[in-house]
Order: C-alpha cells, then sequence, then structure tokens
C-alpha cells in the first residue's frame, strides 16, 4: 500500500511538472490563464503570468458558473486550464459567456487533464462549442503504467457542407526517472502552415533569371577562349617545347569553372596580358559566384510568389478573367461608367457550377465573385471548397458595396415602430449571431478562417527580384578586363613578331 500510494505521489508530481511545462511553452503570450477546477481536484501550477482561479461546486448552478466566466473573461482571460469535472460544463457555457462578454480575445487555447473515457470522448468530439474552439489541448494521463498521452482536438471539412470535429493523438510520454521535459515538442496546438510544393530539381537554376544565365553563359565562353588563346601563346613565346603536355581547351573550361566556383587554379604571371586577364577574371568569377549563392539562399528559404493583386486595377492589368455562376452579380454596377468597373464588367463571364468547380482545381487565371456580408462574414457559393480558400484570397479592395434598403409607405403607422425594431436588433448583435451561426453551419469556420488570414503573413514591402541592374556593374568591369586583355596581349603579340623578325635577320647577317 505504501508502494502504491508513494508511486501514486511520483506520478502526480511529474504530471504537474509536465502541466506546468506546457503552460510556459504555450500559454505564455496570453494576458491572464483561468484555472477551472473541482472541489476535489488537485493542480499545483507555477506560472509566472496573471493567473485567476474559479472554483466549479457541485451545489452551484450552470447560470452561477456562467456569470463567473463572464467576469473572468472580461478581466482578460484568454487561455484555460480545465480538469475532468470542468471540461463538458466549461464547453456548455463557451458561447453564453464569450457573446455575454465585452472581451475579444482573437487566439484563446484550452488545456485540459482528463482520463478522456469512451463516454467522454463522444461527447466532447459531438459538442456544439467545438466548431468554435479549435484549439483545445487534452492531456490524458494513466496512473496505472504511469503513462500520459497528449491529443489535440481537430476541426475538419463535412461534405458537402459543414464541419466536423475530431482527435488527433500528438505524443505519449512514460514517466520514468529519465523522463525530461526536454523531450517535448515545441509546439502541440493548431497552427496555420503554408505548402509550398515544387520541382525540386529546377532549385539551382532558379537563383537567376534567364537573361543572367545567359550572360554568365556568354561572360564563361569568352573568358575560357581568351585563357585558352593566352596560355597557348603564352607557351609558344617561352619556347615550352614538345616534352610538356599541349594546354587543351579542356583545361581553359576547367580554368574557368574553378575561377567560377571560387577554387583555387594556377596563375601565370610571367605574360603581362595573362596577368591582367586573370585580375579580371578572378574578381568576375568571385562576384558571380557570391551573388549566385546569395540568390540561392533565398530561393531556397523565401516562398517564390508574383506581385499581389490588391486593387481593381491589379486584377484588370493581369489580364484575369472575372467569372460566377449567374449574371445576377452584374445588375449592380450595370450603368456604371468607371473605366475599370466597365472593363471588369466586359470581361465578367458565366459558367454552370460544375465548371466552376473544376476551374478552382485547374486554372489560375479566373478570378471569382463572392459576397462580403455585414459583419465580414464571406458568403460564398458551392464551388468555393476547402481547396478553394486554401488556395485563393480577397482583394484588400472591395469591388463595390450594396446597401439593402426596406420600402414603404410614407403613411405607414408602423415605420416608427420598424424603425425602432431595426436599431434594436442591430444593437442586440442579433444579425451578427445569424450571420457567424449560418456561415458556420453552412460553410465550416475552417473555410472563413482561411480566407479571413489568407493575407496575415504578408510583409509591408514587395519583395525584389534579381534584374540585369543589378549586375551591370559586375559585367561592366569584367568586359572592361577582357578588352583591355585583348588589347594588351596584341601589342605583346606584335612586339614578340617584331622580335623574332630582327633575331632572324641578325642570324641571316651573322651567317
Amino acid at each position: 500500500m505504501m508502494d502504491f500510494t508513494h508511486s501514486l505521489l511520483e506520478f502526480n508530481s511529474a504530471l504537474h511538472l509536465l502541466l506546468n511545462t506546457l503552460l510556459v511553452t504555450h500559454l505564455s503570450g496570453h494576458h491572464t490563464i483561468c484555472v477551472i477546477r473541482g472541489p476535489q481536484d488537485d493542480i499545483r501550477l507555477e506560472f509566472p503570468q496573471s493567473t485567476l482561479n474559479l472554483l466549479m461546486d457541485a451545489r452551484s448552478s450552470l447560470e452561477a458558473f456562467n456569470q463567473q466566466l463572464v467576469r473572468a473573461i472580461d478581466t482578460g482571460c484568454d487561455g484555460f486550464v480545465l480538469t475532468e469535472s470542468t471540461l463538458l460544463p466549461f464547453l456548455d457555457t463557451f458561447r453564453a459567456a464569450h457573446e455575454a462578454a465585452s472581451y475579444r480575445a482573437g487566439n484563446k487555447r484550452i488545456i485540459a487533464v482528463t482520463p478522456l473515457e469512451a463516454a467522454d470522448r463522444h461527447l466532447l468530439i459531438s459538442h456544439d462549442a467545438m466548431e468554435v474552439t479549435p484549439n483545445i489541448l487534452l492531456i490524458v494521463p494513466n496512473a496505472t503504467i504511469r503513462s500520459v498521452d497528449l491529443y489535440r482536438t481537430d476541426v475538419l471539412p463535412a461534405e458537402p457542407r459543414g464541419i466536423t470535429a475530431g482527435l488527433i493523438r500528438l505524443d505519449g510520454f512514460i514517466f520514468e526517472e529519465s523522463w525530461s521535459p526536454s523531450n517535448m515538442s515545441d509546439n502541440y496546438f493548431l497552427g496555420m502552415l503554408s505548402d509550398f510544393r515544387g520541382r525540386r530539381w529546377q532549385t539551382p537554376f532558379l537563383a537567376f533569371p534567364l537573361s543572367l544565365w545567359l550572360m554568365v553563359s556568354i561572360s564563361f565562353c569568352a573568358g575560357t577562349t581568351a585563357v585558352f588563346i593566352t596560355e597557348r601563346q603564352r607557351r609558344r613565346m617561352h619556347h615550352r617545347t614538345s616534352a610538356h603536355q599541349r594546354y587543351r581547351l579542356s583545361d581553359a573550361i576547367f580554368f574557368m569553372v574553378s575561377l567560377y566556383v571560387e577554387q583555387s587554379a594556377p596563375l601565370h604571371t610571367d605574360l603581362v596580358a595573362g596577368t591582367i586577364l586573370l585580375a579580371f577574371l578572378l574578381f568576375g568569377g568571385f562576384m558571380v559566384g557570391n551573388s549566385y549563392a546569395g540568390a540561392l539562399s533565398c530561393v531556397m528559404t523565401v516562398p517564390r510568389y508574383e506581385k499581389s493583386i490588391d486593387t481593381r486595377a491589379d486584377f484588370l492589368a493581369t489580364g484575369m478573367k472575372f467569372v460566377g455562376s449567374t449574371p445576377v452579380w452584374l445588375y449592380t454596377f450595370t450603368l456604371s461608367k468607371q473605366p475599370d468597373v466597365v472593363k471588369l464588367r466586359n470581361s465578367y463571364e458565366v459558367y454552370d457550377v460544375p465548371s466552376l468547380t473544376k476551374f478552382v482545381h485547374t486554372r489560375n487565371d479566373l478570378g471569382y465573385i463572392y459576397e462580403r456580408m455585414q459583419y465580414g462574414s464571406f458568403s460564398l457559393e458551392s464551388f468555393i471548397d476547402m481547396y478553394g480558400s486554401r488556395q485563393l484570397q480577397p482583394l484588400k479592395d472591395e469591388v463595390f458595396y450594396e446597401i439593402v434598403i426596406t420600402a414603404c409607405s410614407k403613411t405607414w403607422s408602423m415605420k416608427s415602430v420598424y424603425d425602432d425594431l431595426v436599431l434594436r436588433v442591430q444593437q442586440a448583435g442579433i444579425f451578427r449571431y445569424w450571420e457567424e451561426g449560418s456561415t458556420f453551419r453552412v460553410m465550416g469556420e475552417e473555410i472563413q478562417r482561411n480566407l479571413a488570414f489568407a493575407r496575415v503573413r504578408e510583409l509591408d514591402h514587395d519583395p525584389v527580384k534579381l534584374k540585369m541592374s543589378h549586375f551591370l556593374g559586375v559585367f561592366f568591369i569584367l568586359f572592361v578586363g577582357l578588352i583591355l586583355a585583348t588589347l594588351t596581349f596584341i601589342a605583346e603579340l606584335l612586339v614578340y613578331r617584331m622580335q623574332q623578325k630582327r633575331l632572324i635577320q641578325v642570324v641571316q647577317r651573322v651567317d
């Protein structure tokens, strides 16, 4: 009995160490952490952030707990730590409490310690609050085998519309003497990742555009030719006998390759033209090699993308087509005389829904019309599915605005009452509740979230691609060196031939 008690105490200590480690690594960026526990729950936290403790007593009603939770949210609670007895009651009051509270946190995270029995698992994944609480990390302890499993809730699209919840096992730990929190992963919460897939064999060739590769090839050929001619003539001028191996074109090619990849190469300084040529070739090879290395590192680490399409003018400048499933979208700006609106209207094409569904998956030269609702939700047609929400992004500027009005007789006696009703409904947030509930229920939260965050990671400035202007100085110096070396070589060759003629004349006179 004593051994079992001692083992249980050790397991609880390790479990609290794991919980504190998860709090520090995953909730340290939150304003306030709310710890909700039952009377029999033992949670000991050592957390540097502000912490608020709520005790959920079995004698207190769910309404009283809801009021406590509203006050906790208004104090800044955006991270929650729950126990087995408080997990489901917390989810029951999650929507009502957050809708009643004034504070709106953007990234709520929940950590729950629960055995997660089969019945609890079913109640959890089928709960209505799962579609608005995607970031739940479940710590599932098992004191019998001294292990802990980590699960994360996941929201998946349902067919043909809507969402469904599930659980993903992330990791497992067995508490032994050698266990350490350093064995844990950096992040167990759901994140938004971008998957950039490309043809990896193209990577070495993407550092330079085609025009730069052409210039590098021309300079390489010119340098190889100059080195080959200079070295052949140098050996002839210095009376190299046939005992020495004849200088070949392959020797000149490998010499230039060594310079371009910044490797050692044999240098001869007994010819002034050769010295000048090698000096400029060394400089040019050094600049090209370093520029290629820098550009290649950018290609391998920075995603490649084209200029962002932000406005109607940007969209029209690309030549993309404007498509939809019905001509009704055009009625709003039929009478417009703005040039860009007229051009946009004339480029509009109507297709059936199956064709548009296929276009979303196969074409990247089309723009699809959608409606942004009053409180920011996206009203999409059925052909924009989960894949489309990940590949498309909305313009920063709206194409046009519409105002919905209600017409009535000027003598209608209920007009003032109706105006008051509309104002009260707007102030109460009923329209917002209807909008969010209907869009999440029909289209799913993930589609809305993908479109809403499509531009979150954009930079404040546009990327700059390497152009010919970046290398004009390098190639100017390189070709100046080639021309100077060529002229010097011609002058030296003329001087050499004149000396040879004089030597021959002197020998003939002596004979």
